[in-house]
């Protein structure tokens, strides 16, 4: 079956054709040969080479998009991370893909800077290596010292990348609707998986961005002395342009020929322990933690640059990964089975009995091993392979910061092989936990809970008159036995009650929680007495209601 005719923007002719001749050059011509694409532009022409079809599939991918540039490099590099999609040996390709590239002249990224402050780069620093440190596929860096004397990096978008990427983002966004329409492949969105690289490459494209989440960071680890951010210089940032401090410290690679003034083992449990405080407690964390994005610093500290990539996870999704982490340590199915399906991971029509079996093999092989022989990589390799045979679909979150975690064992294991991420986690876990359920912190998350609680019960009386409008407005009849109106009142008055002594312990235990969070005298144990005795008075409430439906509850 051939797709429906497609026709390409006007404007997009000559890139469609460019990239479809790629395709097919490393044999992917079921796209032209889908979408009638002879009828825009005749029979392509595919050259033989017996060379490219001797390649695995993920080689073809990788050369193929090596070959059509910048935005499918960054497309790849984004698929590399989706283990949940793809099989291994297309994700070590696409593993393999490098944005570096030959630079553009000095001339035509002083244009690009002219074009956003109206002047030269040698009429804004003092000094400006014309050789650039780094060419990457969206810009190129730069040092320079300011007029001040600060060393600085200078960051500067190629000339007209924007334009390539948002025309190649438009080719995308056509081939991603078309294989929806037409190939049936189970628990894929092609279109969402465009739309979230979509999403990604375009903040790329804005340095704002990245300048704002390195701020974010450096507030973040502000009172972290083994951690440290560089500074934004806002006057000489922009859209395009990028300037930051420089920062003076060596590679990770480096450190061999520099072993006996720095820690490894320390140094790796900085670098885990930094990750972990971004993703537990900030919800928003660095997703690209290679060894080029880390400077050791003297004393053992580390510099975390590069903030392109971030990730963002909610609580919610914390909580369900903590739940499925702790029942995999205790071997309970059922519990990493609610989880999944707390976070809508399994559809109403998947095969629940076949998610068990291959659960309890996939626990099976791990649950005896101890936590220091536990590879974080083969873990999450395993259990998004696990995902991806049963259909499972993982938030785009998930699949991230699992990348980022692979990422981090893996640069760290360069400097410490022997070291056990699994073994950090939980020590980073147990501290934690601790503090989350310190006396304090309880009583801040109780606040919020009962006013969300507050919030829905609130909403009922909207909810349930939707509902008699919906019956009234369809005709729908209910009819009730007359002989059952006295239990009913029965049940309706013990659920009325029910919910007036709830309302009281909820105001009592919001209550209590704004009075703890303060320093009201007298005090015991340090925290407000009034707090204290609002909270056993809820207690001693709420037993007594526990007490009365179980009483209820037996003489029905």
């Amino acid at each position: 079956m051939k797709f429906k005719y497609y026709k390409p923007k006007y404007n997009n002719l000559k890139r469609t054709s460019e990239i479809l001749q790629i395709l097919g050059k490393y044999g992917f011509t079921f796209f032209a040969e889908k979408i009638n694409i002879e009828e825009v532009f005749g029979k392509i022409k595919i050259p033989a080479n017996s060379n490219i079809m001797n390649m695995s599939t993920g080689e073809r991918i990788r050369c193929a998009f090596e070959e059509l540039g910048t935005t499918f490099i960054k497309l790849g590099q984004i698929l590399s991370t989706r283990s949940d999609l793809l099989d291994s040996d297309i994700l070590t390709e696409l593993k393999k893909l490098q944005d570096d590239v030959n630079p553009n002249s000095y001339e035509d990224l002083n244009t690009v800077f002219f074009s956003q402050f109206n002047k030269n780069i040698e009429d804004k620093v003092k000094y400006i290596n014309k050789k650039p440190l780094a060419a990457a596929s969206i810009g190129q860096v730069y040092f320079a010292v300011l007029e001040t004397g600060d060393k600085v990096i200078i960051k500067i978008q190629r000339p007209n990348i924007e334009n390539t990427i948002r025309m190649d983002l438009d080719i995308l966004r056509s081939i991603a609707r078309l294989l929806d329409e037409y190939l049936n492949y189970s628990g894929i969105s092609f279109i969402q998986i465009y739309e979230e690289f979509s999403n990604q490459i375009l903040r790329e494209l804005d340095y704002n961005f990245e300048a704002r989440n390195c701020d974010k960071f450096r507030e973040i680890h502000k009172n972290d002395y083994k951690i440290y951010i560089p500074e934004i210089n806002w006057e000489l940032t922009s859209q395009k342009v990028l300037t930051m401090e420089w920062i003076d410290g060596i590679k990770i690679s480096e450190i061999e020929n520099n072993d006996k003034y720095y820690n490894k083992i320390e140094i790796s449990q900085v670098w885990i322990k930094a990750i972990m405080k971004q993703v537990f407690i900030h919800g928003f964390f660095h997703a690209d933690p290679h060894p080029g994005n880390i400077l050791i610093l003297k004393n053992n500290r580390i510099a975390l640059i590069d903030f392109g990539m971030v990730g963002f996870i909610d609580k919610n999704t914390i909580e369900f990964i903590s739940e499925i982490f702790i029942a995999l340590t205790i071997n309970d199915t059922q519990s990493i089975v609610d989880a999944l399906f707390e976070m809508d991971a399994i559809s109403m029509d998947a095969d629940v009995q076949k998610i068990y079996h291959d659960l309890n093999i996939f626990i099976h092989y791990y649950y005896s091993l101890s936590l220091s022989k536990i590879n974080i990589t083969e873990l999450l390799t395993e259990f998004l392979r696990f995902c991806r045979e049963n259909n499972l679909k993982l938030p785009s979150q998930v699949s991230l910061l699992s990348k980022t975690l692979i990422t981090l064992e893996g640069g760290v294991r360069e400097i410490n092989p022997s070291i056990s991420i699994s073994e950090i986690l939980t020590d980073f876990a147990k501290d934690f936990y601790k503090d989350k359920l310190s006396l304090k912190n309880i009583a801040l998350e109780s606040k919020y809970s009962i006013k969300g609680f507050l919030s829905d019960f609130k909403s009922l009386p909207r909810q349930l008159r939707i509902l008699l409008k919906s019956i009234e407005k369809n005709n729908i009849k209910i009819a009730i036995d007359d002989s059952s109106f006295v239990k009913i009142d029965k049940t309706l008055n013990h659920v009325t009650n029910i919910i007036s002594i709830s309302l009281i312990i909820a105001g009592l235990i919001v209550g209590s929680s704004l009075v703890i969070t303060t320093k009201v005298e007298p005090t015991l144990w340090g925290y407000p007495v009034l707090g204290i005795i609002g909270y056993l008075a809820s207690a001693i409430m709420g037993l007594v209601l526990i007490i009365s439906i179980v009483i209820a509850q037996r003489k029905r």
